[in-house]
């Protein structure tokens, strides 16, 4: 029987394949026919994403859908349906201004940069 030291095994485990397994999701909605959830991702330094059943990842890099309301209960996007195209709202994380895209397609700026300290968020419609 051999004997290594602890700490010394080799390991198929490696510093990526833990920070891959690290992604959390926060947040699901249905869109028409399509699920879309967010995920950050430790790989990505922790950039979230939204991710489409149907379409994969929504945001390329270097977009980002983080606001700063998150603290508080907020979310940073909003999957939606217009004139029958999915289309996504989101606010993203370098400059705080909330952006709407098709899916597939480039965002765009809808808000104008927040003044001061202030922070946007995106709120859904609400049944009650």
């Amino acid at each position: 029987m051999s004997s290594i030291k602890p700490g010394s095994w080799p390991t198929p485990i490696s510093a990526s394949l833990l920070a891959v397994a690290g992604n959390r999701n926060t947040d699901i909605q249905v869109v028409g026919d399509d699920l879309w959830w967010d995920e950050e991702r430790p790989s990505e330094l922790g950039r979230t994403l939204v991710i489409s059943q149907k379409h994969g990842d929504l945001l390329a890099p270097p977009w980002n859908a983080s606001s700063g309301v998150h603290e508080y209960g907020g979310i940073s996007w909003h999957g939606f349906i217009r004139d029958g195209l999915p289309f996504l709202a989101f606010v993203n994380k370098s400059d705080q201004r909330i952006y709407v895209a098709p899916v597939g397609g480039e965002p765009i700026a809808f808000s104008p940069a927040p003044p001061g300290s202030r922070l946007w968020a995106i709120t859904s419609p609400s049944s009650l």
